[in-house]
C-alpha cells in the first residue's frame, strides 16, 4: 500500500490519516509526496507508541476506575428500539403504550424494554391507576459522557504524539 503524505494538509491531519490508512504489515509501502519511503525506520517506534500509555500519565489501574453501572448504560443504549423510546421521552413523557405504538412491538416486549432502561437508570416511571407513564432521567448519561470524554483525551494524546512521531521521521528524510 502507498500513503501519500499531502505537504498541504496539516500535520494533525496527516497524522490522522496515516494512523486509519496503515493496517499490520502495510508501513514497509509508505512513501512521502517526493515517493521516498518514510516508516519502515520508525516501526518499531510506532509499534511503541500505540501500545504505550500517554507519556504524561503514570502506570495506574484503570479498572479502579471503572463503575459497573456504565456497563448497564452502554448495554440499555445498545438497542436501537431502547434508543428510539429514549428520543421520545426526551420530548416528553410518555404512556407505556404510547410509547409501544410507533415500535410494533407487543406490550410485554416493550416493558421489557423499559425494564432495562430503568435498571440502567436511564427513566423513571410512576404508575396512577392503570396508566404507567415513563418519564427520562438526562443525567443519568452523565457517567456516559465522562466516559467517552476519557477516552477521547487518551486517544488525542496518542494522535498528538504519532503526529510527532510522523513529523520527525518526515524532518529526518528531508535533505
Amino acid at each position: 500500500m502507498h500513503v501519500t503524505a499531502d505537504p498541504v494538509q496539516s500535520r494533525s491531519t496527516q497524522a490522522r490519516l496515516l494512523l486509519i490508512a496503515f493496517t499490520p504489515g502495510s508501513l514497509s509501502g509508505a512513501v512521502d509526496h517526493q515517493g521516498t519511503e518514510v516508516f519502515a525506520p520508525i516501526l518499531s517506534e510506532l509499534a511503541n507508541f500505540l501500545l504505550a500509555p500517554p507519556a504524561e500519565s503514570a502506570i495506574v489501574s484503570h479498572m479502579t476506575k471503572h463503575d459497573p453501572d456504565l456497563s448497564l448504560l452502554f448495554h440499555a443504549l445498545a438497542d436501537p428500539t431502547r434508543r428510539s423510546i429514549l428520543s421520545h421521552l426526551g420530548k416528553q413523557p410518555a404512556r407505556v403504550t404510547d410509547l409501544a405504538e410507533p415500535t410494533g412491538l407487543r406490550l410485554p416486549t416493550v416493558m421489557r424494554h423499559l425494564s432495562v432502561l430503568e435498571e440502567a437508570g436511564l427513566i423513571s416511571t410512576s404508575k396512577d391507576g392503570r396508566i404507567r407513564t415513563c418519564a427520562i432521567v438526562p443525567e443519568a448519561l452523565e457517567p456516559v459522557r465522562s466516559w467517552l470524554d476519557e477516552q477521547r483525551a487518551v486517544w488525542e494524546a496518542r494522535l498528538d504524539r504519532l503526529d510527532a512521531i510522523v513529523m520527525k521521521a518526515m524532518k529526518e528524510r528531508e535533505p
